[in-house]
């Protein structure tokens, strides 16, 4: 019955004749044969007519219940809206005016009537246009909220800032979509926001001047109290410092009155002791020494206990009692010289890579084809035939040059097995090659393994630069490499029988091979010697403190 209520639409504004034809249309559509109806019948539609009038009563009460409510909602959104201290406006597409409150009017200086119906971009300051055209444009191609500052214009010509916030309304069934837009005057924020801004750019400009000042007064200060970056001590003929300058206070982390009186030797290792030692002696004894000045590699202590590697080089003063020392930290120069190191394994390590993957294999592509063709000639043409095979065995040797220097290049790796065990497979692939016998002795006992993995890398590539030198150079034919503690020391030994090697008058070790084992044994503060090995041979010997 509902159903067929809701196929007719009776409208408020329709007057009372029409109401009642309807009504008695409808009445005549659901019953076609009123008078044909038995009494019993028209007293229950009677009765149905009375309940449903009721209904219809009760309907229209709690319509006009709701709708009551609805009129009183709407005033009190109309009063936030138009008190609300913030302007807020409400455009079409165009961005045509079409509602706003009364913060709009305060805001922007001019009557409702003046505003509703314009274009927004009429309050908009010229020189921010196209400010307000890119905000719109975000607006409708992101259908989300988007905020902006910009400068509106009073109709007096004043101009003030404010924060523009839009989105698209999202009623739908409509026509026109609408553009709801709010503006909070930020104006007097903005203007704080530049003083603010000019405040500390006067105020960067005044610290940075004075830094300036600070920093020239600080340089000459330096200038006059230090006259170079290094450290320097000076000293008496018994080690016992006199002065130092502030770059030895910060490397040594003494103040100048904890060092004052105390030996300088306090502050070295015990090997290197000695040898400042002697060299103070013999200059005071007036003995003939081979330099004046005595440069050495020695580790100094700070006061934290941190041994910090360092150049030594002491003169000294005039023939007078006392002597100067000058301190060069040489951490950053180990650091570097470790990463050259490392550079250039991985390098070696490349080369032999590709050396392995492009070259061997052309050549041990080539040898097969000429043994090959070899075959192909044997019995037609012994002539070619010969010369395939011969050609064929010097595509062997150097296949097998090429592997020796591979195998030079390739490094080998501690990190899994140790030295030990990186010793005795460098002496196994060693003795691979049937020209050269390679033994390998260990008697170090639990002191392999309290070194760390850096001082076994080194000493484990101090080991191979030497047998490669041993077979490469001198031409030996037995190769011992020997690894035992003595003492508080480990000492690697590499012993060959080749050829021998000649040192020069003052013992300086030259060869590029001798001074990278040189370098890597002073970056684990190992020492190096390389010395004739009697009958016959060379002696590389290693000696690393634990």
């Amino acid at each position: 019955m509902a159903g067929d209520e809701g196929k007719h639409i009776i409208k408020a504004s329709q007057p009372w004749d029409d109401l009642r034809q309807a009504a008695v249309q409808r009445l005549e559509e659901q019953h076609p044969a009123l008078e044909d109806l038995e009494p019993g019948d028209l007293h229950t539609l009677v009765y149905e007519l009375s309940v449903h009038k009721l209904e219809l009563q009760l309907q229209n009460e709690e319509l006009r219940s709701v709708h009551d409510e609805l009129e009183r909602a709407r005033d009190r959104y109309f009063t936030l809206y138009e008190r609300a201290p913030v302007a807020y406006l409400t455009l079409t597409d165009e961005g045509r005016i079409s509602s706003c409150n009364r913060a709009a009017c305060d805001l922007l200086k001019c009557e409702k009537s003046d505003i509703i119906g314009t274009d927004l971009h009429e309050f908009i300051h010229p020189a921010w246009q196209d400010e307000l055209y890119k905000h719109r444009r975000q607006l409708y191609q992101t259908s989300r909220r988007q905020k902006c500052e910009i400068q509106v214009r009073r109709p007096d010509g004043q101009a003030r800032f404010v924060l523009l916030e839009s989105e698209l309304s999202d009623e739908s069934g409509s026509n026109q979509s609408f553009w709801y837009v709010s503006m909070a005057d930020i104006d007097a924020q903005k203007a704080v926001e530049d003083e603010l801004s000019r405040l500390n750019s006067d105020l960067e400009k005044r610290v940075e001047a004075r830094a300036q000042q600070y920093k020239e007064s600080r340089q000459e200060m330096e200038s006059i109290l230090n006259a170079v970056a290094d450290p320097i001590i000076t000293m008496d003929g018994r080690g016992l410092v006199e002065s130092a300058n502030r770059s030895a206070e910060k490397l040594l982390g003494y103040s100048l009155d904890q060092l004052v009186g105390h030996n300088i030797c306090l502050l070295l290792s015990d090997p290197d002791m000695s040898n400042l030692e002697q060299f103070m002696h013999e200059r005071l004894s007036n003995a003939v020494v081979e330099s004046r000045i005595l440069r050495c590699d020695v580790t100094v202590l700070n006061q934290s206990g941190e041994r910090i590697p360092v150049e030594l080089g002491v003169s000294q003063i005039d023939h007078r009692n006392k002597f100067t020392a000058i301190l060069r930290d040489t951490r950053e120069k180990k650091r570097l010289q470790r990463e050259v190191m490392q550079v250039a394994e991985n390098e070696r390590s490349r080369i032999s890579r590709e050396l392995h993957d492009s070259l061997g294999q052309e050549l041990a592509a080539m040898s097969l084809s000429t043994m090959g063709q070899a075959r192909t000639y044997s019995g037609k043409d012994d002539s070619v035939a010969s010369a395939f095979s011969a050609f064929s065995q010097r595509l062997q040797h150097a296949i097998k040059q090429l592997r020796t220097i591979i195998f030079d290049l390739a490094p080998l790796d501690v990190s899994d097995s140790g030295l030990v065990e990186a010793l005795e497979s460098l002496a196994r692939a060693v003795s691979a090659d049937n020209s050269v016998s390679c033994s390998c002795h260990i008697e170090a006992g639990q002191a392999e393994s309290v070194i760390d993995s850096e001082k076994e890398i080194q000493l484990l590539r101090i080991a191979q630069e030497a047998v490669h030198n041993a077979r490469k150079h001198a031409g030996a034919q037995h190769i011992v490499i020997a690894l035992r503690k003595t003492g508080q020391n480990l000492r690697l030994q590499i012993i060959d029988d080749g050829k021998g090697i000649s040192l020069p008058s003052n013992d300086r070790i030259d060869g590029q091979g001798i001074r990278i084992m040189n370098y890597r044994a002073q970056l684990i503060g190992a020492e190096l010697s390389v010395q004739a090995y009697v009958p016959h041979g060379t002696l590389v010997s290693c000696n690393l403190p634990l």
